[in-house]
């Protein structure tokens, strides 16, 4: 199952290379030999000699084991031809002419760089060097006449291989050195993951073949210590069971990991079983005493269990987990105890590499539980099947949810996210769950067709590091979402957060949340006591903050961002009070003064209320219906609670709504990029100054720009600039219903990594109203 999955990967077609990408890759990956007279000076220096010495070593490290390789009977025969990632400082070639004994004719080195390819050739005139990456070479050879050719640089790794071929190259190399110094992870690195493929499932690498993989690990959050070499070590692995004829054995060689300027990890491996792999295996064991003790070497071995050996370690051990590794345990731990007073009797889960979820269950239960486990990525799969007793099948979560729902549901359901791309405020907040709306309208829970109690719901995303109204409101959003996807499906069913997490999970947040399910309100409460009662057992992991169960009704505190608009609060409100004050006259239709939409509403809506007196204030959570219920919980805590008002604001009501109608100002705050913000409020101000009365208006507004928080003019020219979107739709906008607007205030504030700009416009009627000419 594993296989197939990423074969569908692979065959769905070639990934667009990017235009700079690879010449980075090939033709800056190594330095150029450093002359005395080239040297750069100080600590640019020290990291240009740390990393010739390291790559020389592991180079040396290679050669000396193809060489014990190759020389020793029994490890197979064929043509020597190395395949090499190679620049001008040609540190591989003379590692393996040198090392192995193999001839710069015999060595294939693709690279797009002119430059490059000319300076190797006037040092090593031999050398067959192919003007093209490394991923259109590979594809040639081994797809060959089958391939179409898309462009001069297809061509020209087709003509290599007829070179190849004329040279008496026989179809495979014995030495493979894919120097891609890039992450596997990154979409470039998905390229990367096919050249592997490729070379084990065409036959380009067979028995008594090495390949040895340097890759970065820059930005790459390890879970656990040596999760890179573990992925690698599962890619090559998958890749040798997909090969042309037969399954391939491998043998893991070993891995090198040093830093230069970012950290560098290099892996070998050996293709074939018996004398071959013992003798690669022997070979590489020896010749790790050739590497230096700034580099860091890890022993390999044969068998085929070997792309899970740092993650089961790790486990093991109870020692190089990650922050987030630590709390996604901890999440998994209280997600079984909360299951434990229910008469649980089978779970489903769709769990990460380590299978927390999975292991813990295990430990809870035993066999006692029926447990299927999933995991989304086949690379992971391996890595999980390595850590875990139970079975693993490599599906999705909507798989695993489908499986859920035709085995007559689960007592439980882990759904874990942290493989995809992080979900923004928005996302999370429109409550778009695709996977969670099935597992409500299929019945994949039993306790949502009153088979049981209550089952218990693990759901696990990553989030932005942006967008938040309030600490916590990502939770507050997801919770929400759930329930109304609930409601949806039966509105008597109880939908409780028993506990929450939330934490670092490399780059972006994450958050966990359990939910407690069920139609019978006793079996609801035993599951979050007992979430509540393992929660308290035991501290939260640092750097998590742990929450059980989860207070919807806390006080609210404001994000750091929120303080950004706190200084315009003020200015906001003596501009509204102006307006109200030169246009109270003006103003005969009932209604509210003024509306306001600000993230949070901590700042800019209590000064417009005080601004405006005895008037009412409307606040529009703008379709947010979790800032709604927190808006209508703090005007009832007011002095003066009529005063204020609230509505959910969603879209539907563009046309027009009354509640708009007379309002003398329009506060529309937010943290979105302009097209966003006109696409959020473009209709519902058209609506406004089409039904506006004679007198001033105001309308405020504040978007994401670019550029950093600097002094800009309150009469700068704004068509075609980077505010200019927002200042000519609303220009547009008031000259269609006869309304002159004159910009009165435009300042910049920062909201955390982003700067946003606040502009204030003054609009009056040109023209009389219909309603003044009939007077």
């Amino acid at each position: 199952m594993v296989r197939s999955v990423l074969s569908k990967r692979a065959a769905s077609g070639r990934a667009p290379a990017r235009g700079g990408g690879e010449r980075q890759a090939h033709a800056t990956a190594h330095p150029a030999p450093l002359e005395p007279a080239a040297l750069p000076r100080g600590r640019a220096r020290d990291a240009a000699l740390l990393k010739a010495g390291a790559k020389l070593a592991v180079n040396d490290w290679l050669a000396a084991v193809v060489d014990a390789v190759m020389s020793r009977p029994g490890t197979g025969g064929g043509s020597q031809w190395a395949l090499a990632l190679e620049t001008r400082a040609l540190r591989t070639v003379r590692a393996l002419e040198g090392g192995a004994g193999i001839p710069p004719s015999n060595i294939v080195v693709p690279n797009p760089c002119q430059a490059e390819r000319a300076a190797m050739l006037e040092v090593r005139p031999g050398l067959l060097c192919v003007a093209c990456t490394s991923h259109a070479l590979i594809e040639q050879l081994a797809e060959g006449s089958n391939r179409p050719q898309q462009g001069s640089s297809d061509a020209t790794a087709a003509a290599a291989a007829a070179t190849l071929a004329a040279r008496g190259w026989r179809g495979s190399f014995r030495i493979a050195f894919l120097d891609f110094c890039g992450a596997l992870t990154s979409r470039a690195g998905r390229q990367r993951q096919l050249d592997i493929l490729r070379l084990c499932r065409s036959g380009l690498l067979a028995r008594g073949s090495i390949l040895m993989v340097t890759v970065s690990r820059r930005g790459a959050a390890e879970t656990y210590t040596g999760e890179s070499e573990d992925s690698l070590a599962a890619l090559v692995q998958l890749a040798a069971g997909e090969a042309l004829d037969s399954p391939l054995p491998v043998a893991h060689l070993g891995s090198v990991r040093y830093r230069v300027q970012a950290d560098m990890l290099t892996v070998a491996f050996a293709f074939g079983d018996g004398p071959v792999a013992s003798a690669a295996v022997e070979a590489a064991r020896e010749k790790a005493a050739l590497l230096p003790c700034e580099l860091v070497w890890s022993a390999g071995g044969v068998g085929a269990d070997f792309a899970g050996t740092f993650a089961a370690a790790a486990l093991r051990e109870r020692v190089g987990l990650s922050r987030a590794a630590l709390a996604l345990q901890d999440a998994a731990m209280v997600f079984a105890a909360a299951l434990m007073p229910l008469g649980a009797r089978c779970a489903t889960v769709s769990d990460a590499k380590l299978g927390p979820a999975a292991r813990a269950l295990r430990e809870r239960f035993g066999d006692a539980l029926r447990l299927t486990v999933s995991v989304d990525d086949p690379l992971d799969a391996l890595v999980a099947q390595s850590c875990l007793a139970d079975s693993v099948a490599c599906r999705d979560s909507s798989q695993a949810i489908a499986a859920a729902a035709a085995t007559d549901g689960a007592d439980a359901l882990w759904l874990w996210y942290g493989n995809r791309p992080p979900f923004s405020a928005q996302q999370v907040r429109s409550a778009q769950w695709r996977d969670i709306a099935a597992v409500f309208s299929s019945g994949a829970l039993r306790s949502i067709t009153g088979a049981t109690q209550c089952s218990v719901l693990g759901v696990i995303i990553p989030c932005t590091s942006v967008g938040e109204l309030w600490t916590g409101s990502f939770v507050d959003w997801l919770v929400e979402g759930v329930r109304l996807l609930a409601a949806g499906c039966d509105e008597r069913l109880l939908v409780r957060p028993a506990a929450s997490w939330r934490y670092a999970g490399g780059s972006e947040r994450q958050i966990a949340v359990i939910f407690a399910i069920g139609l019978f309100e006793d079996g609801v409460d035993a599951a979050t006591e007992a979430a509540r009662t393992a929660c308290d057992a035991a501290p939260p992991p640092l750097g998590c903050i742990r929450d059980s169960p989860w207070d919807e009704r806390r006080r609210k505190e404001p994000v750091a961002a929120a303080a950004a608009f706190a200084r315009v609060a003020r200015e906001v409100g003596a501009r509204i009070g102006d307006t109200l004050e030169g246009g109270a006259e003006a103003n005969s239709e009932p209604g509210v003064a003024a509306v306001v939409h600000e993230p949070g509403f901590f700042h800019v809506w209590p000064a417009v209320i005080e601004a405006c007196g005895g008037s009412g204030v409307l606040a529009c959570a703008n379709g947010d219906r979790v800032a709604l219920a927190e808006i209508r919980c703090r005007i009832s805590r007011l002095a003066e609670p009529g005063r204020a008002t609230a509505e959910l604001g969603d879209r539907r009501a563009a046309d027009g709504s009354s509640a708009w109608r007379g309002a003398r100002a329009l506060v529309l705050l937010d943290a979105v990029g302009q097209a966003v913000w006109l696409r959020s409020w473009g209709d519902r101000v058209r609506a406004w100054l089409k039904n506006a009365e004679a007198g001033a208006l105001l309308l405020a507004a504040s978007y994401i720009v670019s550029g950093g928080v600097r002094a800009v003019r309150v009469d700068a020219a704004q068509e075609g600039d980077e505010a200019g979107a927002v200042q000519a739709e609303v220009g547009a906008l008031a000259r269609d219903v006869g309304l002159c607007m004159t910009c009165v205030a435009r300042r910049r504030v920062r909201l955390e990594s982003r700067t946003a700009e606040v502009v204030m416009w003054i609009l009056k009627r040109l023209t009389p109203t219909r309603r003044e000419d009939r007077g």
